[in-house]
């Protein structure tokens, strides 16, 4: 039985919205009312939230240590690749592992976020999973 259940779960479309209170609309509107850790299930969804980024660049002494102090020199800063990092917050980073949770084991991904707004998973590599956007216009 408990493989069944399993697989249900793994069946699962996620929805990721930019914040706690647009995810219980979304999860209310699609039929989700499990309230569970870090996101609502339900209906064949699991529907979770970021707090607006989840996400920041790198400082620039995380790229190099001549970059520890700034100094005219040192102008421009413009590392090879611009990085980005998980935001150091216990909440931040307990709701990235809800994220990534249930982004490993979804059928389908769909990013709520604002227009243009990419959230976490512009940072964060997707698992090779159907990926849609939706948005206002």
């Amino acid at each position: 039985m408990c493989d069944f259940y399993e697989r249900i779960r793994l069946q699962m479309k996620v929805c990721i919205a930019e914040k706690p209170s647009v995810a219980r609309e979304i999860a209310e509107v699609l039929g989700a009312t499990k309230r569970m850790n870090g996101y609502i299930e339900g209906n064949g969804y699991q529907v979770t939230w970021t707090f607006g980024h989840l996400c920041t660049l790198k400082e620039p002494h995380e790229y190099t240590d001549d970059w520890k102090r700034w100094s005219l020199g040192a102008l421009p800063m413009i590392p090879p690749r611009f990085g980005i990092k998980l935001i150091s917050n216990p909440t931040y980073e307990q709701q990235f592992k809800v994220i990534e949770s249930l982004m490993q084991n979804a059928e389908m991904v769909i990013n709520c976020g604002d227009a243009g707004q990419f959230t976490v998973y512009g940072y964060h590599p997707l698992p090779k999973k159907p990926f849609a956007k939706v948005s206002s216009i």
